[in-house]
């Protein structure tokens, strides 16, 4: 069994169940602990490991941690031997009741969820695309506006993070779950696009309203 089929028996068999809550945003979630302790006894069986790396690197000159998710094949079957997958997550420059560490290291455990989540398949978020279209435009406008009230206190860490590869997570205010750019239906892009508070990642999001056209 090569290293491509043991990581489709882990994707098949991995469940790490939304144990954990979110009181502001009133959402269930799960983290990377949870995740990892999911995938340890998987990985056992199928003679694979899944090794964490993270590192500090500076995207449009803001901070942000770097994670890499790595499956190894340790019996060494084939010329490829480890598949991996990275998650982005930026470094604010400040948190109410958290010190630099606990800053970077929240970034840390947001990056490694998501790289993790990547390699193995997980996903958080609900398909835009299953709403009814006239539903996705009315909840467009209603971000673009949630958005405009809450302008003076929300910062960028809160509402959009990069993620792995080229991708963007916003957060609907509504109900607090990320939604992916590369999941969003035109009329969230162009709302996104129009919007003051999401500047710094218009180049993103007129990547996509590109490829849908």
């Amino acid at each position: 069994m090569n290293i491509f089929e043991k990581l489709l028996k882990i994707q098949l068999e991995v469940k790490a169940k939304k144990d954990m809550t979110n009181e502001f945003g009133h959402f269930n979630y799960r983290n990377a602990e949870r995740i990892y302790n999911a995938a340890k006894p998987i990985c056992e069986k199928y003679g694979a490991v899944l090794r964490m790396t993270d590192e500090v690197v500076e995207i449009a000159g803001r901070p942000f941690v770097k994670a890499v998710a790595e499956l190894i094949d340790i019996e060494m079957q084939g010329e490829i031997y480890a598949i991996s997958s990275v998650g982005f997550a930026r470094i604010p420059e400040q948190k109410k009741g958290m010190d630099d560490s606990q800053l970077t290291g929240s970034a840390s455990s947001y990056a490694n969820k998501y790289a993790v989540s990547a390699l193995l398949l997980l996903d958080d978020n609900k398909d835009p695309d299953s709403l009814p279209p006239d539903d996705k435009y009315e909840q467009a406008q209603d971000k673009a506006e949630s958005l405009k009230r809450n302008k003076a206190n929300a910062d960028a860490e809160e509402t959009w993070r990069l993620i792995g590869g080229n991708d963007v997570e916003v957060k609907n205010p509504k109900d607090g779950q990320w939604v992916r750019l590369s999941e969003m239906p035109m009329p969230w892009l162009k709302a996104l696009l129009k919007n003051d508070k999401f500047a710094e990642i218009r180049n993103f999001v007129q990547v996509y309203i590109d490829k849908a056209k």
